[in-house]
């Protein structure tokens, strides 16, 4: 029900991510539930379908988007000592020297905040099609 309006239409495509397959597929009894859960939704939806938002609701958003985008530009780009608090409070070096993912935890080995990867760690991922007759 989170999808947009219209956007649905009797069918849904879902992205897994590969160490979720075993979570959600692993087991034949898994793997129905699961399909039951995507099934249900799709329904839902189509039977049910959200409605669009207010245009108040969406000049706040839109807002809240500009005032939000700006602070954390700022503190991520024109904070000196950012790059040091995130080297220093995430695990970026270390996932970068794990094996474990399909690309590199950076885009550039060298380049700066912009080039992380959203998820270094990802093994694979696989898409799945729920579609109503």
């Amino acid at each position: 029900m989170s999808q947009p309006p219209g956007t649905i239409n009797g069918r849904l495509r879902v992205t897994i991510q590969g160490e979720i397959i075993e979570t959600e597929f692993g087991e034949p009894e898994l793997c129905f539930r699961t399909l039951d859960l995507y099934t249900a939704a799709t329904l839902e939806h189509f039977l049910r379908p959200p409605t669009d938002a207010k245009p108040e609701w969406r000049e706040v958003m839109d807002r809240m988007s500009q005032i939000s985008c700006a602070a954390y530009r700022g503190i991520v780009f024109n904070e000196p000592s950012f790059i040091e608090y995130f080297h220093a409070a995430t695990p970026s070096s270390e996932l970068g020297r794990m094996n474990i993912g399909s690309r590199p935890a950076k885009r550039k080995p060298n380049a700066g905040i912009e080039s992380l990867r959203a998820i270094p760690w990802c093994v694979c991922g696989a898409a799945y099609d729920v579609a109503l007759p």
